[in-house]
């Protein structure tokens, strides 16, 4: 939300977040050209469990022109969304930021 909230205004942004259910959407502070996607795993799934969002961002349509990639979630769907931006997407190093910082 911080990292919207800093945007600068007219920067376009593709969102995506991974929540049980409706129940946990956040309302976020977003720009003209930003679009943000709500995943819900559903009561029954523990968060790490699924690939939901990493099958989320490989099917994302990739915009023309530099991208900068942040993601910051359990370590092995970072890993899964990293190996993608780096591998299939080609996103330099210097423009992409992954944290997993938790594990299950």
């Amino acid at each position: 939300g911080r990292f919207l909230e800093e945007l600068p205004p007219g920067v376009p942004a593709q969102v995506v977040v991974e929540v049980a259910g409706p129940q946990d959407e956040q309302e976020l502070v977003t720009g003209q050209g930003v679009d943000v996607t709500w995943l819900h795993r559903g009561a029954g799934a523990e968060p790490g469990t699924t690939t939901l969002l990493a099958d989320a961002v490989r099917a994302l349509p990739w915009p023309a022109g530099d991208v900068y990639a942040w993601m910051a979630g359990e370590s092995t769907a970072a890993r899964d969304v990293r190996t993608h931006w780096r591998s299939d997407r080609r996103v330099p190093r210097d423009c992409l930021d992954v944290s997993g910082y938790w594990r299950r």
